[in-house]
């Protein structure tokens, strides 16, 4: 999912990057989602890194497992000051 980026934007991006060295992005993006909903984190990952939008919900790769989140708020782009809804587990399911 990709959405429109204005050229002004103080936007905040979630990067995993340096988690795996064949894969510069370990992250999949619902969109506007319930956290309830997903059981199961889709490991064909995005290859475009949206920035964090409110209301969207991503899963990502972890070191020691997987994090599924929900962007609640961008406080302050600049200061890369987020509120985030977050639940872990050391597997892809949830």
């Amino acid at each position: 999912m990709n959405v429109a980026i204005p050229e002004n934007g103080g936007y905040i991006w979630f990067s995993n990057k340096d988690i795996h060295e064949e894969h510069l992005c370990q992250i999949k993006c619902y969109g506007e989602a319930d956290m309830d909903t997903i059981h199961t984190i889709n490991t064909n990952w995005d290859s475009f890194i949206d920035p964090l939008t409110t209301g969207h919900v991503y899963g990502a790769k972890c070191r020691d497992g997987y994090v599924l989140y929900k962007v609640k708020q961008v406080i302050c782009p600049n200061l890369k000051i987020i509120v985030l809804e977050y639940t872990f587990n050391t597997k892809n399911s949830f």
